[in-house]
C-alpha cells in the first residue's frame, strides 16, 4: 500500500476536508462505521470520487472506523478527523521508511520532513551556520518531530500525538496534532534554542548533566553524566536538585560548572572524542 501517494492526494483537496466535517459530524452523532462500502459511498457524497480500488478506500476506512470506533484508546473528542487522518498516515508513512539488508533485517530510518516543513513556516538557522533538518520518527502509534543541526547537535523535539491533561476529566483520549500547527510549535522551539546563542561546550555540559532527566539508554552519555553529577556534588559545586526537572536548577548548575576546568576538560575531551565535527571552528 502506498499511502505516501494516497495522502499527497488528498492533503489538500477541499473535497476531502468535506468528507473529514462528514466524519466529525457522524462522531458527534455518535454513529458508526462498520463496512468500507459506506466509508465508500462517505467519499463519493463529498466529491471525492477519484479515489478507486478497495486498497485505498480499505486504508481510508480503516482510519474512518478507528476513529469511530477506536479499539483501546480513544482519541481525543478534540482532535477532528482531518488531524487525526493526516497524522496517521505519516505515522504509516514514517514505519515504512526502512532500509533492508540481507535474511530480511532492516531498520527503520527517520522521515525527512524539511522540505515541507520549511514551506509551512521559518527554521532560524543554527548559531553554528547550518540549516536544520527536519525529521519524524515513529514507534507504535507515536509520532515525534525533530529539529537538529547535523553539525553541532543542536535539537528540539515536539510530540505529535499525546495524551490529554490528566486534569481533564471531561477527555481521556489521545490528541493528534493538526500538522502544520505542530510543525509551527517545533520551529518556536527551535528559533527560541537557536535566539540563546549557547556555546555547543555549554549545551553538552548541561545536556550531561541532566541525562538522567530522561530516559538513559546510552552506556556512554550516562557514565559520563554520573561522572559530571558527581563531581559537582562531592565538591560542593552546586546542591542537589529539590526534583529533578526543578525549573532552572540545571542552568545554573552548568553555569557553575563551566567555571571548573576538570569537568570542562571531560566534556572537551567527550566532544573530541565522539563529535569530532562539533568543535571545528
Amino acid at each position: 500500500m502506498d499511502y505516501k501517494e494516497l495522502f499527497t492526494k488528498l492533503y489538500s483537496d477541499k473535497c476531502f476536508h468535506n468528507f473529514c466535517n462528514m466524519v466529525d459530524q457522524l462522531k458527534r452523532e455518535e454513529n458508526k462505521i462498520e463496512l468500507p462500502c459506506d466509508t465508500a459511498l462517505l467519499l463519493i457524497t463529498a466529491n471525492v470520487d477519484y479515489i478507486k480500488g478497495n486498497e485505498n478506500i480499505d486504508a481510508i476506512h480503516m482510519l474512518v472506523k478507528n476513529y469511530l470506533n477506536p479499539n483501546g484508546r480513544s482519541i481525543s473528542k478534540n482532535t477532528p478527523f482531518y488531524d487525526y487522518f493526516v497524522i496517521a498516515n505519516i505515522i504509516l508513512i514514517a514505519m515504512d521508511n526502512k532500509k533492508y539488508f540481507e535474511d530480511d533485517k532492516f531498520i527503520q530510518l527517520p522521515l525527512d520532513f524539511t522540505v515541507s516543513a520549511n514551506s509551512i513556516c521559518k527554521f532560524d538557522t543554527c548559531s553554528c551556520g547550518y540549516k536544520p533538518k527536519i525529521i519524524f520518527s515513529s514507534f507504535i502509534n507515536s509520532l515525534t518531530g525533530k529539529a537538529m543541526c547535523k553539525k553541532c547537535g543542536l535539537s528540539v523535539k515536539k510530540m505529535f500525538v499525546h495524551e490529554t491533561s490528566f486534569f481533564d476529566k471531561s477527555d481521556n483520549g489521545e490528541i493528534y496534532e493538526n500538522l502544520e500547527e505542530g510543525i509551527k510549535k517545533l520551529a518556536d522551539s527551535w528559533n527560541k534554542e537557536v535566539a540563546k546563542g549557547e556555546s555547543i561546550l555549554h549545551r553538552t555540559m548541561r545536556e550531561l548533566l541532566s541525562y538522567d532527566a530522561e530516559v538513559c539508554v546510552d552506556p556512554i552519555l550516562y557514565d559520563l553524566h554520573q561522572k559530571l553529577y558527581s563531581y559537582m556534588v562531592d565538591n560542593n559545586i552546586y546542591k542537589k536538585p529539590n526534583y529533578w526537572n526543578e525549573r532552572g536548577y540545571w542552568e545554573t548548575a552548568t553555569d557553575k560548572m563551566m567555571e571548573c576546568g576538570e569537568a570542562v576538560k571531560l566534556v572537551e575531551y567527550y566532544l573530541w572524542e565522539n563529535m569530532p565535527n562539533r568543535i571545528a571552528d
